[in-house]
């Protein structure tokens, strides 16, 4: 703002003036800038991802807010000779057509957020009432065409103070919603890229703030259009830095790479176990008219074992392919730790356990079968990782959003270097595993719009906590 030389008052305004250039017409510029970045950014985002609510309502933020800069636009330039052959003389329209775009922008950045955070069905009811707001709001100077009070209330501070008053809460519980997931995560990648998020919704909301304050009277310089252009780009920047998580054609040939991967595993662990029964079934007949029954016993034992464990291999593979249907039911996840417990007792695993299990846990709407799966998984692993004088501690715990079991051990924990890699398929840091059983535990806690993760504990182990969104 340093760089204006000189400020006039005319036409009932202020305009701040340097070589004949005014403020307006640079804003003017900005806000066109901004209608071509988020215009862009939403064809990207309907282009290159899936159908899922957090892209389609990303896209349309990105769409309304192009409309409303645009709008913006059309009013700043009306009546320049520069842009009269493009029809653009008159700015009354487009003056009352703006708020189209930046009412609903706020329902869909509320969805976003809710979607984000994997909130919706817990808030369908104030998304509704958002976006309901937000229409009515966004398109009344659009229907004060019809009627002249409306016209007055418009013109004057009421129709920016009822913005404020009605859409303004639900901007900031947008950015507290994003915060709070990104100060409750664990998963690094996660964290940089709510980080972008964060930073971009903040600075699109305070910029977007000045333009509000300023037709309130207050001496701040209209910047909402440079927050419009800046802040598609720090997400850009973010997304490109994350790009298997948004990009549908990353993801597809991140899941090409995985199915090669799992090809070139499942032939790993078949060669074996074929190698030796093409050795048994090799032997001359001689051979075998020479072997005691108890020699052509131990044969068919070692035949049936391997291909037993084939059947376990194709088996895994088909569990790791096949959708996951959740089954919804009201689940007490306390219940079903206290069944793991009697079960693993039952099959004497070389465990201690210990229970930690917070009391008035609320219901989680879950499958109770796959839930008792991915735990008993769990407590499995960690007695094959612990050994002998192993220890298990289990605790549950809930808050706002999610209910939360963590499981500790003593075992030796996991690498710093393989943490990366323990959910990808055939991957196994124990001899013989054939690595499918933390992918298939990470696809139904997907399937439950749940999280799980996996960290080193102190001084040594491994934790694991498994979220469940709350019922």
């Amino acid at each position: 703002m340093g760089a204006f030389r000189e400020t006039f008052r005319t036409g009932g305004r202020d305009e701040i003036l340097f070589r004949d250039l005014s403020f307006e017409t640079v804003n003017a510029y900005i806000a066109l800038a901004a209608v071509g970045i988020n215009f862009t950014f939403a064809v990207m985002v309907l282009m290159r991802t899936s159908r899922e609510t957090i892209y389609t309502t990303f896209a349309l933020i990105c769409l309304s807010v192009a409309f409303w800069n645009f709008a913006d636009f059309m009013v700043y330039t009306s009546g320049e000779p520069t842009w009269l052959p493009a029809g653009v003389s008159h700015a009354t329209p487009w003056k009352y057509l703006g708020p189209a775009g930046s009412g609903p922008a706020v329902g869909f950045l509320f969805h976003f957020a809710c979607a984000l955070v994997k909130k919706g069905r817990r808030m369908i009811f104030w998304i509704i009432l958002c976006y309901a707001l937000a229409v009515i709001v966004g398109f009344s100077p659009a229907a004060s065409f019809f009627h002249r009070g409306l016209r007055t209330f418009v013109d004057g501070v009421g129709w920016n103070l009822s913005f404020f008053i009605a859409l303004f809460p639900f901007i900031m519980a947008s950015i507290v919603m994003v915060l709070s997931a990104l100060h409750r995560s664990s998963d690094a990648g996660e964290r940089d890229y709510l980080r972008f998020i964060s930073a971009a919704l903040i600075l699109q909301v305070l910029m977007g703030l000045t333009d509000l304050f300023q037709r309130l009277d207050l001496p701040l310089p209209p910047l909402g259009h440079l927050g419009s252009s800046i802040g598609p780009v720090i997400l850009g920047i973010g997304i490109s830095r994350h790009r298997k998580a948004f990009d549908v054609l990353a993801q597809t040939r991140m899941k090409m790479d995985l199915l090669s991967e799992m090809a070139a595993g499942i032939t790993h662990e078949i060669r074996n176990p074929l190698t030796a029964i093409k050795g048994i079934t090799r032997l001359k007949p001689e051979v075998f008219k020479s072997l005691d029954d108890e020699k052509i016993k131990e044969y068919q034992e070692i035949v049936n074992e391997e291909i037993f464990r084939i059947e376990d291999i194709l088996t895994s593979f088909r569990d790791s392919t096949k959708p996951i249907v959740v089954g919804r039911d009201r689940v007490v996840i306390n219940d079903v730790i206290r069944k793991i417990v009697k079960l693993i007792n039952l099959q004497v695993l070389e465990l201690k356990l210990e229970l930690a299990l917070a009391d008035n846990l609320p219901e989680a709407n879950a499958d109770p079968s796959l839930l008792r799966q991915v735990f008993l998984n769990l407590v499995r692993n960690a007695s094959e990782a612990c050994g002998k004088g192993g220890c298990l501690y289990i605790e549950t715990g809930f808050d706002d959003d999610w209910i939360w079991t963590r499981f500790t051990d003593n075992g030796p924990g996991i690498p710093g270097e393989l943490m990366e890699r323990i959910f990808d398929p055939f991957f196994s840091t124990k001899e013989g595993g054939m690595g499918m059983g933390l992918p298939i535990i990470k696809r139904i806690v997907d399937a439950h719009q749940g999280r799980i993760t996996i960290e080193g504990a102190s001084p040594s182990g491994t934790r694991v906590t498994v979220l469940i969104p709350r019922g």
